[in-house]
């Protein structure tokens, strides 16, 4: 009986020396964050941060400002034909004039 009450025991300390064994790294000393250790001081406190936000804009604001976007909306008109008095000919060449500034385009990438 008491084999069988120590085993799940040992199951169980096992991975806690493992996690006693991990060695943290000291963020403080790193050159990475020696410039947020400096200015630490002057972070403001948590109790001096208000309950709610006070710098959000009005309702009146939101309104106005959509209302301004659904105008736009309303003005545009879509042109009824894009390609105008084009024959098909005309349109695969311009086509093929894209894609080879396309191909142009992708060849002079660095990448």
């Amino acid at each position: 009986m008491k084999i069988s009450a120590v085993i799940p025991v040992i199951f169980c300390l096992i991975p806690l020396a493992g996690c006693y064994t991990v060695d943290t790294p000291e963020l403080v000393g790193a050159p990475e964050f020696a410039e947020a250790v400096k200015n630490i001081k002057g972070y403001p406190e948590v109790t001096a941060a208000p309950v709610f936000p006070d710098d959000v804009k009005k309702g009146q604001y939101w309104d106005s400002a959509a209302t301004a976007i659904m105008g736009e909306r309303d003005r545009f008109s879509a042109p009824e034909d894009a390609s105008g008095d084009k024959t098909d000919a005309q349109i695969n060449r311009d086509i093929r004039n894209l894609r080879a500034r396309v191909r142009a385009y992708k060849l002079d990438d660095p990448q």
